[in-house]
């Protein structure tokens, strides 16, 4: 039963990390990033009587804004961005729709984008691509690394994700750690910034 487990969860994981991957890889990263936000349910777009109107199309109506905490060492090509719910903007050039943030329990969501414009989902998502990152930078860079020395390198770019606790908990397969807690579980709040 316990395989069967975690075989489910690999599947849903990998499944969902795919899905997130390929819904276009032709969008810039921004928008991936807000695509990211809309299937994790973190943003909605409702019309005035509060119901779900989103459009794929939509994302060329929105415009977002999020903060880039710089970039992983050279030779791995990644920089890191976080959005925060209360700090950061995004606006819709529509009068007929708004805006609705999900997000109770955190208020910053992390992503990495590599070189060739992919997606890593690092903190505050349902899902969590840490471990996609570090196979797809073992594959790309000439040199292999430790994952020790990789996981050191990007905590010190950045204090507010625990790469240690994130890499430890998802090869044990302890999803139930603080480190991989979703934001998006509580009550809608933000209406229209």
């Amino acid at each position: 039963m316990k395989i069967l487990k975690i075989t489910i969860i690999i599947f849903l994981t990998f499944q969902t990390y795919m899905f997130s991957q390929n819904k276009n890889n032709n969008l810039s990263s921004d928008k991936k990033f807000l695509l990211n936000l809309i299937t994790d349910d973190v943003i909605k777009f409702v019309d005035e009587k509060n119901e779900d109107v989103f459009k794929f199309n939509y994302l060329n109506l929105v415009d977002i804004k999020f903060d880039s905490i710089g970039a992983f060492p050279p030779l791995y090509n990644i920089s890191l961005y976080k959005f925060n719910t209360k700090k950061n903007k995004i606006s819709i050039s529509s009068n007929d729709i708004k805006i609705v943030y999900n997000s109770s329990s955190c208020d910053d969501y992390f992503i990495a984008v590599d070189e060739f414009n992919k997606i890593y989902r690092l903190k505050g998502f349902s899902s969590n691509d840490f471990l996609f990152m570090l196979n797809d930078i073992q594959k790309n860079t000439y040199k292999r690394y430790k994952i020790i020395d990789i996981i050191k390198s990007f905590e010190e770019l950045t204090n507010e994700i625990e790469f240690k606790c994130i890499y430890k908990s998802l090869i044990n397969f302890d999803l139930n750690q603080d480190c991989l807690k979703s934001c998006s579980v509580g009550k809608p709040s933000h209406l229209s910034r």
